[in-house]
């Protein structure tokens, strides 16, 4: 059915915001101990 498949890409979207979330605050952080 379509929305199964529109939940599916919600969740990954989901999956990818949050890891990409997690990944820029990485970088963040480590670049702000690098400048202090």
């Amino acid at each position: 059915m379509l929305a199964n498949t529109i939940l599916e890409l919600l969740q990954r979207g989901m999956v990818m915001v949050s890891a990409c979330y997690t990944h820029t605050r990485y970088i963040l952080r480590a670049t702000y101990r690098r400048l202090t």
